[in-house]
């Protein structure tokens, strides 16, 4: 019997040491201050989440993919006057400006890119290839010219 008063006495001392805590404070005003303190940073927490939500949305709406090429699409005229200019976002979508530059004139074209890809108007070869450079970050692979 006696050393169940012994083991007994010893969680009471404990009980008693867990409970006055520091400066006196017993264990349940400390629980109370804790609760308090995780709901404030809980809420800080979901500020911070619907911040960053707005901010990974403004992203991707932004200009992620440019790409420029200038080239000569009328055999009658010299210099690389004409161009084509791709800008598009996160997911390849956005449009392309070309402008087709002639003796007597200039022609400005811009046509909507959905996923990298025409969808209304059809791309010419300078489009589409500034459009896939734009897309992937790497110039087309140029095809090889017979000679004669």
């Amino acid at each position: 019997m006696g050393y169940f008063v012994y083991l007994l006495r010893s969680l009471e001392s404990r009980l008693d040491r867990l409970t006055r805590g520091r400066d006196g404070a017993n264990l349940e005003e400390v629980i109370t201050h804790l609760q308090g303190d995780v709901r404030i940073m809980d809420e800080e927490i979901q500020e911070l989440f619907e911040i960053s939500n707005q901010i990974h949305k403004l992203a991707n709406q932004g200009l992620h993919h440019v790409a420029l090429s200038r080239y000569n699409p009328f055999a009658e005229s010299g210099g690389n006057q004409s161009f084509s200019l791709a800008l598009l976002n996160s997911r390849n979508d956005g449009f392309v400006v070309t402008g087709l530059h002639a003796r007597e004139s200039c022609r400005v074209y811009a046509k909507p890119v959905t996923g990298g890809l025409e969808t209304v108007h059809p791309f010419t070869e300078e489009e589409k290839a500034i459009v896939q450079e734009a897309a992937t970050g790497k110039p087309p692979k140029k095809k090889a010219v017979k000679k004669s």
